[in-house]
């Protein structure tokens, strides 16, 4: 996801329990929809508990070493259902670094992992917006509801429409040396705001039951989406995990 001096994005994806009853008109008001996923059964994409942790190398000017950690377990309310959502942080690994107080939130539901908003001290911000749909079929497409966080602020904010596609559901992909079948390819563009040409073209792979494997991106001529461009400017590999559990 593309980045200014002041945001963070919520897409650059956890015993503490709160129950902390909130609308989606927190951060929505006036929003009127029916909620999709009440009556329907959870689908756990991520094996989301808190202590789970994600440890990647990224490579893109240099290479950095990032872990995404799940911190805290909280229940929310949206839309009349009530919500097992996870916490999480993403940091530099660095000996003694403590993670920041903002959180982003994770949920699952019967559409699949939901980018579920933010939290900051005792500010809530709720989105409730599907991420990665799951399970799925090859062709399918929706909107992510992408949020931002601004550093100065403090404050979550309704950024941007992504439009989001599931390219395959039992893809061949590898952490580190393993290699393993039976990923979902997912696949979204950032629109460069400095050349009206070229785009940024991004692919994800994801393991269920384990998380995501790696994310490409590439740069490449508007108008691409199932063939990759040619120049890869960014990777972002799975190195280590922790899964309580496992």
């Amino acid at each position: 996801m593309m980045r200014n001096s002041h945001s963070i994005k919520i897409f650059y994806l956890i015993l503490a329990v709160s129950v902390l009853p909130l609308s989606c008109d927190f951060l929505f008001p006036g929003r009127e929809d029916v909620n999709p996923d009440i009556g329907g059964v959870d689908q756990e994409l991520f094996p989301l508990a808190v202590g789970n942790y994600w440890d990647y190398r990224t490579f893109y000017t240099r290479a950095d070493t990032l872990r995404l950690e799940i911190l805290n377990e909280y229940e929310l309310s949206f839309d009349g259902r009530v919500y097992k959502a996870f916490g999480f942080d993403r940091f530099p690994i660095i000996e003694g670094l403590i993670p920041s107080e903002r959180e982003w939130l994770y949920a699952h539901s019967p559409r699949g992992l939901l980018a579920f908003g933010g939290k900051y001290h005792n500010e809530i911000a709720l989105n409730n917006t599907l991420q990665f749909k799951y399970p799925g079929n090859s062709g399918d497409s929706w909107v992510l509801e992408d949020m931002a966080f601004d550093i100065e602020t403090g404050k979550f904010t309704k950024d941007s429409d992504i439009v989001m596609y599931l390219l395959d559901t039992d893809a061949p992909c590898s952490a580190q040396t393993i290699e393993m079948d039976g990923c979902y390819v997912y696949h979204y563009e950032d629109i460069s705001t400095t050349d009206a040409v070229y785009h940024w073209y991004n692919y994800i792979h994801v393991k269920p039951g384990l998380g995501v494997i790696s994310i490409e991106t590439f740069d490449g001529p508007k108008g691409l989406i199932t063939n990759p461009p040619i120049r890869e400017i960014m990777r972002q590999d799975l190195i280590n995990y922790h899964i309580n559990g496992q």
